[in-house]
């Protein structure tokens, strides 16, 4: 084999398939290791708060209870339907949520979706609208949660990203959420 000095040994491990053999010493090398305190305890919360996504959310978001005076972190409490519908969507894998208008079903996906994206690294999540607009409409949302949640804006791995032929939000943890919208007669999704 060949030795690129212009790759990485990481990158190249990966190309010629030795990061995924076991007994290769670079499949299982740490880099960088961090402590954490109490990791079994840690692996239980993070299991209570994927069966539980609303109680996330709560904690994650602070509420008023959590904020201090001079914080710009604005409370965020959900209604108990929404609370219904947000564990319902941290325990099932598919969910299908038909409400009235004015209900805050842009928002609460807004919310959901990211708290998804954070507790399960590498899910591709996807929002498809009839137009672009209304696809980017949740990926504006979590702009916005970005900018009001420190802790929410570290999980990112870039700034959200709107253009006029959809959106993507990327996180550090190998999640994404996308935004795409159908053509113009709903058929198929563009790109």
């Amino acid at each position: 084999m060949a030795n690129n000095m212009n790759h990485s040994a990481k990158k190249q491990a990966k190309q010629d398939g030795s990061s995924l053999d076991f007994n290769s010493p670079d499949s299982h090398k740490v880099v960088k290791q961090k402590a954490v305190n109490n990791p079994e305890e840690w692996e239980k919360q993070i299991l209570f708060w994927r069966s539980h996504l609303d109680i996330f959310i709560h904690d994650y978001f602070p509420s008023k209870e959590g904020m201090t005076e001079n914080s710009k972190e604005r409370k965020l409490d959900l209604f108990d339907y929404q609370q219904v519908i947000t564990r319902n969507c941290g325990n099932c894998s598919n969910v299908k949520d038909v409400e009235a208008r004015s209900l805050g079903k842009t928002w609460k996906m807004g919310l959901i979706l990211p708290s998804l994206c954070i507790l399960f690294s590498e899910t591709p999540c996807l929002v498809v609208s009839k137009t672009v607009k209304q696809a980017c409409l949740t990926l504006k949302y979590i702009k916005t949660l970005a900018a009001l949640y420190p802790n929410f804006s570290r999980e990112l791995s870039s700034p959200v990203r709107i253009t006029k032929d959809g959106g993507i939000v990327t996180f550090k943890n190998g999640s994404s959420i996308e935004a795409l919208a159908m053509n113009a007669d709903g058929s198929n999704l563009r790109g």
